[in-house]
């Protein structure tokens, strides 16, 4: 039986958030799907108060998204998601679409893992197309095709951009005196942010790498011993002094996914239409920002070295 490497991948690349009470549509998995893509759409609108901010972070934001306007962060965006899609378009990619080639025992259910119910915390979003691609090279497949919504999709890229939405992705809230709160979209496309992180692989990966990640039996082995996690940018396991500890929910990388989460939420705050929607804001990046393992003020100072929002995929041996 093959390994399940696309549950031990996914389970370093998702977005979490805490579970509670939403109001989603009647049909949810619809309604996802089309306010993730709105959301995606209108980013620019969230970051209008990016004048505001001090030199250093203009010039941080610069090296990371290309630029500082509102068409530099769609772009970002656009370049690393291309499609939502749900739990239920996912398995069927993986049992249908993939059946016999990538094994069944690689169908990943992200929010069902032990460690993450334990906790009691919800899937948001997980770049399920960077999975693909890693799982298919692993597996020695090349440029791997499968059908997707009546077309033909390869996996020749860590930017196949197929982004799963999950039931943590939310439009609201209900507060504890039975109201409700609407998140402000900066809130969802902080997620959508940091998830378009796992898609460079600026350091590539060679047969070698390969052959280390097929080696190993567990996802924290993995975290703990490989040398290229700027490839996905993938998550560590927290440490037991940490809040979100013993769940791959931690960097130990510069600019990872969390750093650029936090970048953009922290941006955000500057554009927040109401003070209740700049305090969320302002959570987010600090909760995005205690993840990262490292001084991020050395890091935003450039001190920790430059951003690397490269892509160099398989690197084909001479």
């Amino acid at each position: 039986m093959k390994k399940n490497w696309a549950l031990l991948i996914t389970l370093s690349l998702i977005a979490v958030s805490c579970s509670h009470k939403d109001d989603q549509a009647s049909d949810p998995n619809q309604a996802l799907r089309v306010l993730a893509q709105a959301d995606r759409d209108s980013i620019a609108a969230s970051v209008t108060g990016i004048g505001q901010v001090n030199s250093s972070m203009q010039q941080s934001l610069t090296a990371f998204f290309g630029g500082t306007s509102g068409a530099a962060f769609q772009s970002f965006l656009d370049e690393r998601i291309r499609f939502f899609i749900t739990d239920e378009e996912y398995a069927s990619i993986q049992n249908v679409s993939l059946a016999g080639k990538l094994g069944k025992s690689s169908v990943s259910d992200p929010g069902g893992n032990k460690d993450l119910k334990d906790a009691n915390v919800k899937v948001a979003a997980s770049n399920v197309g960077i999975v693909l691609w890693l799982v298919s090279a692993i597996e020695g497949y090349k440029n791997l095709k499968f059908s997707f919504r009546s077309r033909d999709l390869v996996l020749d890229s860590s930017r196949v951009g197929l982004m799963l939405i999950g039931e943590g992705y939310n439009m609201s809230v209900q507060r504890n005196d039975g109201t409700t709160y609407v998140f402000p979209a900066a809130y969802r496309q902080s997620i959508l942010i940091h998830e378009a992180r796992h898609s460079d692989c600026a350091t590539g990966l060679n047969q070698e790498d390969l052959t280390f990640i097929k080696s190993k039996t567990s996802l924290r082995e993995l975290t703990e011993s490989f040398k290229k996690m700027t490839c996905g940018n993938l998550h560590s396991y927290c440490p037991e002094s940490h809040q979100y500890k013993n769940l791959p929910a931690c960097d130990r990388m510069t600019w990872g996914a969390y750093s650029a989460g936090a970048m953009f939420a922290g941006l955000s705050t500057k554009s927040a239409t109401s003070s209740v929607d700049r305090r969320v804001m302002e959570l987010v990046a600090a909760d995005q920002l205690s993840r990262v393992l490292l001084d991020v003020d050395k890091m935003f100072a450039g001190k920790l070295g430059a951003p690397d929002v490269s892509n160099r995929g398989i690197i084909e041996a001479n």
